[in-house]
């Protein structure tokens, strides 16, 4: 699967072939993404390897190499996405938020 951001024309795999994350991946601009169904309408998709030049958000807000990203990306129904990021980076978070 690609994701095809308008920004800078940005290009992103997620790979949805049953593969599994690397204990040890590739350190890239856009990481590593493995993605899987659950049910017939939420996608998960589990990320590790971002460079850290990257951020989290338009804020700024920071995150270390060692990063564990997940995105759940549910269709509510005909017109509606329910997106939900999980952040698993102890060496840039002390704390839920």
């Amino acid at each position: 699967m690609l994701m095809l951001y308008e920004y800078d024309h940005t290009i992103r795999r997620i790979y949805t072939d049953g593969r599994k994350l690397s204990d040890d991946p590739d350190i890239s601009w856009m990481g590593t993404s493995v993605g899987h169904w659950e049910n017939d309408n939420t996608l998960v998709v589990d990320t590790t390897g971002v460079d850290e030049r990257t951020w989290l958000d338009e804020e700024g807000h920071p995150r270390s190499v060692n990063a564990k990203i997940q995105e759940r990306y549910e269709r509510r129904d005909q017109y509606n996405m329910h997106v939900t990021v999980t952040v698993d980076d102890p060496k840039a978070f002390a704390a839920n938020v």
